[in-house]
């Protein structure tokens, strides 16, 4: 009945059971229970607007980038104030914005400029059109020989944003606050200063991050099917059985964004630890004992689990809570810490079909009451 749950599914939205083309149909297969996406950059500005009657702040994130106007890619964003904080996102190429998934994306041609020495932060310059044809204009400044430091760095809460879309690991290196900012939309005055600023902290936190980490794990609905020795999904990955370092069994799918996935396993096919990996970075879960697949779970299995971004450490650690029922499979996955995660428990539901499987990752705190 499950002899076509196979290999690794991944990007940003793939989720998998997994067997090797060499393997025997009979063989366990391989359980990986949630999809995934991975950006890094570079910089990263943010700049509260108290004022503004729908968006609480507006951010702009940059890498190099060979395929984007003068070699960097440019990403600005607004996030509403109420409700889930949905976003509104504008990228400097129409590849980049029809690539988006979760929020509203637009491609805008975006005129930007960052300067500052290496380690220093960066002064921001940057104009656009928005979604409504009016003009926007963002820039950021910061002291001569101004440090960076730990304050409002590292792992941040996900503090509502997009909770009913997404499981959210935000991280970044260092952080500096700015001297002096300025929002103009359509002519009008969004800056934030002492009078407008509704606390002393989005005062500090309006200015510039370094190194920046954003790791996703969508909820939604995904389907796949085992064709040709390789395991394809609804979101159009394939993946393969490929030797690791040490001769580590591992399965990798190379995603059209750049990024790739890797899942290393037992022996017997179980999941020792998935990680995603963007250039030289890598986000990745790992799992003590190793995360069965759905022959091989039982029924009020604990696995422990730990997040961890390069060489960082671990930012979240957890148990998953296994269900079985027949082809069934339900992973509560229960974070522990950051204290903040625990509001941002999700599920993982495996769903048996004759030709693969369905899966559904979803958040189950999403009543009236829980948001």
């Amino acid at each position: 009945m499950l002899s076509r749950f196979t290999q690794l599914i991944g990007l940003g939205f793939a989720v998998a059971v997994l067997m090797p083309p060499a393997q025997a149909q009979s063989e366990t297969p391989l359980l990986i229970p949630f999809n995934t996406s991975f950006n890094h950059s570079d910089n990263h500005w943010i700049a509260w607007m108290p004022t503004h009657p729908l968006y609480e702040a507006v951010e702009v994130r940059s890498h190099p980038d060979a395929q984007s106007p003068k070699g960097v890619s440019v990403q600005v964003f607004f996030t509403e104030r109420a409700g889930g904080k949905n976003q509104v996102h504008y990228f400097n190429t129409d590849a980049a914005a029809k690539a988006f998934r979760g929020s509203a994306a637009l491609y805008r041609d975006i005129a930007y400029t960052a300067a500052g020495a290496k380690g220093s932060p960066q002064n921001l310059d940057v104009k656009f059109k928005d979604k409504d044809d009016r003009p926007v204009e963002l820039s950021m400044e910061f002291g001569p020989k101004q440090p960076m430091s730990d304050l409002h760095a590292g792992l941040t809460n996900q503090m509502g944003h997009n909770r009913n879309v997404i499981f959210l690991l935000f991280f970044r290196e260092k952080a500096a606050s700015a001297a002096k900012n300025r929002i103009l939309i359509d002519g009008q005055d969004f800056s934030i200063n002492a009078e407008r600023a509704t606390s002393e902290e989005q005062l500090s936190r309006t200015g510039y991050r370094s190194n920046i980490f954003v790791f996703t794990i969508p909820y939604g609905k995904s389907q796949y099917t085992w064709k040709d020795g390789s395991l394809a999904n609804s979101w159009r990955r394939t993946f393969k059985g490929v030797t690791g370092p040490g001769g580590e069994r591992v399965f990798r799918s190379e995603v059209a964004d750049g990024t790739s996935i890797e899942a290393v396993t037992t022996s017997s096919g179980d999941l020792r630890e998935y990680r995603h990996l963007n250039g030289t970075h890598t986000v990745r879960w790992t799992f003590q004992p190793a995360l069965p697949s759905i022959l091989s779970a039982q029924d009020g299995q604990r696995i422990r689990y730990e997040a961890s971004i390069d060489n960082f450490g671990v930012q979240v650690h957890g148990t998953a809570v296994v269900q079985k029922s027949n082809d069934r499979l339900v992973i509560e996955w229960q974070h522990e810490s950051p204290e903040w995660t625990k509001g941002y428990h999700f599920q993982s539901i495996v769903q048996s079909t004759p030709a693969g499987y369905d899966l559904e990752v979803k958040n189950p705190q999403t009543s009236p009451a829980a948001r």
